[in-house]
């Protein structure tokens, strides 16, 4: 089992039994495939399709995993009830680059500190630019924070560690355990969910909602993209639907390329208007789940075929509920 298998289960010690609901056939499959995993970017997406497969699950479908293929692309869910099938595509949409060094480094932090024994409640902040999570540093770090700790502190003491990190001491913790909190802003990235017309090429989020659109059309089945955002990058489900069912405020180029943060203000017909082949949006934030169906009629959804898929995934919550 990988080491960043073993992490994750640390942290997620019911992972395993979530993952019962599936087939014994297909709870292999999967674990294999998380075992292999080399990256932690390969591992976040395969747990991200795990919990939309999980969802489907308990919503009532049967599933298939990676099963069916247009011109060797393969959606990751097939979702089947009543005869009646859709597929579905997963993307993670994570942090900017510059975020997910900050959230390892962090992690790693954080990782150190469970091993210190000194009752303190303490908040740390970056410095400058400083985003290494170079192991050496870090494990300097922390034998530094351990050493300074060692002697009696009170509430309001700072040190900043090689120009690097300041901790701060916030409250005493009786317990002899260190206990943190963090602040650093977000590197808001726009682009990752809109796209734009100043963009040079598809953003990846428009390049899963035209994946498939060929295939979609020859086979007349729904077509569903589900996306798991990540709490650390800053959007939330209004802005999910201010995209996919009523547009932005128009920005700047500028805007654009310096990724100003714009207000999320509608202006007329949202992106789901653009690609009648996609059946709805399914968005994961944290534990909650919420979809935007397409709000074209004639879309494949909405035939009374496909009612049976249509009931179940009515049972998700709207984005603005």
């Amino acid at each position: 089992m990988s080491n960043i298998f073993n992490l994750f289960l640390k942290y997620n010690p019911d992972f395993l039994e979530k993952i019962d609901l599936f087939s014994e056939e297909l709870k292999e499959k999967i674990l294999n495939k998380l075992k292999k995993a080399t990256t932690e970017t390969a591992f976040l997406s395969l747990v991200s399709e795990i919990n939309f497969g999980l969802l489907f699950t308990e919503l009532g479908f049967y599933l298939q995993y990676e099963k069916i293929s247009f011109d060797t692309k393969t959606p990751d869910w097939t979702i089947l009830i009543d005869e009646r099938k859709a597929i579905c595509e997963v993307y993670r949409l994570g942090q900017s680059g510059k975020d997910q060094i900050i959230t390892n480094l962090n992690d790693k932090l954080k990782r150190g500190f469970e091993e210190i024994k000194y009752g303190y409640k303490i908040k740390f902040s970056h410095c400058e630019d400083f985003i290494s999570s170079n192991d050496n540093d870090i494990k300097n770090m922390l034998s530094d924070l351990e050493n300074w700790l060692s002697n009696t502190r009170e509430i309001g003491d700072v040190i900043t560690i090689g120009n690097k990190i300041e901790f701060e001491i916030t409250s005493l913790n009786q317990n002899a355990k260190l206990t943190y909190t963090t602040s650093a802003p977000i590197d808001y990235k726009l682009h990752k969910l809109v796209q734009s017309e100043y963009l040079k090429s598809d953003n990846r989020i428009t390049e899963k909602l035209l994946k498939y659109s060929t295939g979609i059309s020859q086979l007349k089945l729904p077509y569903f993209l589900c996306i798991e955002s990540d709490c650390k990058n800053g959007f939330n489900f209004e802005e999910f639907i201010s995209y996919f069912q009523c547009s932005f405020c128009v920005c700047s180029e500028d805007d654009i390329l310096n990724n100003i943060e714009n207000e999320f203000e509608c202006s007329g017909l949202g992106c789901l208007y653009d690609h009648p082949t996609v059946s709805g949006i399914i968005i994961k934030i944290g534990n909650d789940y919420r979809k935007i169906l397409n709000p074209l009629k004639n879309q494949l959804i909405y035939n009374q075929d496909n009612y049976p898929i249509f009931s179940k995934m009515n049972m998700i919550n709207n984005a603005n509920s």
